[in-house]
């Protein structure tokens, strides 16, 4: 598969451009973000007795992990076919932003006792690097690669 151009920014984009008009894209994210966060958002939605923000670090420290689990162990035994352009660099930043987000969750798990403020800091900046993790990861794949150049049978060179 020859792209026409093999700049990292430039395939970045180009993918992540391609990425927002696929359907496939939304839909894994609206699985991931609205289904996959039920357990946080929903009790406060009911008013269910000790819930009261859809912060709360417990609940959202269980999102948090499960979905950085998720993401790193796609990216882990991805095939080489999926992610045919940067996939050892795209490997490390998600390792590291999963590691990073890890340990935001797990910070705001030890200071919500003594600091509920500064701990629903640290599940939004938890959430945040999920969520650029999973755009990371996702749109990293090769079927959001740029247009390729086709042959004049229909084919791609």
């Amino acid at each position: 598969m020859i792209v026409s151009q093999d700049n990292y920014f430039y395939v970045l984009i180009a993918r992540f451009l391609n990425a927002l008009k696929c359907i496939r894209f939304w839909r894994e994210g609206f699985v991931i973000f609205f289904f996959g966060s039920m357990g946080v958002w929903l009790p406060v939605f009911f008013g269910w007795i000790g819930y009261t923000s859809i912060f709360d670090p417990k609940t959202v420290f269980t999102f948090g992990i499960a979905t950085m689990v998720m993401i790193l162990e796609a990216r882990i035994f991805m095939s080489p076919e999926d992610d045919n352009k940067y996939s050892k660099f795209t490997l490390l930043v998600v390792f590291l932003g999963s590691i990073f987000a890890v340990l935001a969750y797990f910070k705001s798990i030890t200071i919500t006792t003594t600091d509920p403020e500064s701990a629903i800091s640290w599940v939004q900046r938890g959430l945040l690097i999920t969520g650029i993790v999973w755009l990371y990861n996702v749109i990293n794949k090769s079927e959001y690669d740029p247009t390729l150049m086709t042959g004049t049978l229909g084919g791609d060179i």
